[in-house]
């Protein structure tokens, strides 16, 4: 199975100068902003990312601390891989990194992409038109030999799950989503949890599974006051987890 993947979440700004990609929840400011359309939109800031980079997305971030947004953009060229800065206000490039890469996984799905599927920018207009809410999540996953564009969306009915046929745009599933608190006993099978148990005192905390699907499992854990605190996101095939404190910024991002 390969993967390419877009998470449209919140970071923290401080990051900037590490390079460091991790996933948190936005600030309310940020939050009313985006609903009142005052950031530049995914679309503009990825068309601005590829001016600057000719290349492919392979993700896109929306980042915030404090109130400050910023885009973090991947783009792949060859056996390079650029990360991108954009102030989610003004558009401009803040930073830029550079790094050599030799992935043959990513040669395969740029070469997919170059040929016959649908862009991320068209699949996300079908999602958005369909379900009348904003693409949060967006993962090109190839399985049994079909490329598809997995999807959740924020809607005013909740989290929505879409698959995309990657070549004809049809939809292929659509699922509302509903958040649950986890059980301790049933954490205890989660294969990141003893590490997460390590770093953070989780004893206090209520767990609250976002996403569990055969590629991640998104986490968010609540204080007794229903606060998040921290957000973790596992990715399954790589065994690579990242903490996230949600006031706080990265603790943890590695291979586990």
């Amino acid at each position: 199975m390969i993967k390419k993947k877009l998470l449209i979440g919140a970071l923290t700004f401080g990051l900037i100068a590490t390079g460091v990609t991790v996933a948190t929840a936005g600030t309310d400011k940020v939050k009313e902003d985006m609903a009142e359309n005052a950031l530049i939109s995914i679309k503009d800031a990825e068309k601005i990312a590829l001016k600057k980079v000719n290349g492919k997305i392979k993700s896109i971030e929306l980042d915030d601390e404090n109130g400050n947004p910023f885009y973090e953009i991947e783009v792949e060229q060859k056996d390079k891989e650029y990360e991108i800065y954009i102030d989610a206000y003004t558009g401009d490039i803040v930073h830029m990194n550079e790094d050599i890469e030799d992935d043959s996984e990513d040669v395969e799905m740029n070469q997919a992409i170059a040929s016959n599927l649908i862009s991320e920018l068209q699949a996300i207009d079908i999602a958005e038109s369909v379900m009348d809410g904003t693409v949060t999540e967006m993962e090109l996953d190839k399985s049994n030999g079909q490329y598809v564009y997995e999807m959740e969306l924020k809607t005013d009915n909740g989290q929505v799950e879409i698959e995309i046929d990657a070549i004809t745009g049809e939809i292929l599933r659509k699922e509302v989503k509903e958040k649950k608190i986890v059980q301790s006993s049933e954490t205890k099978s989660f294969t990141e949890f003893q590490k997460i148990s390590k770093l953070i005192n989780v004893d206090d905390l209520k767990v609250q599974l976002v996403t569990d699907n055969s590629s991640k499992r998104i986490i968010l854990f609540l204080d007794a006051n229903g606060r998040e605190k921290y957000k973790t996101i596992f990715i399954k095939s790589t065994n690579h987890l990242k903490l996230i404190e949600i006031n706080g910024g990265l603790v943890f991002n590695g291979k586990i």
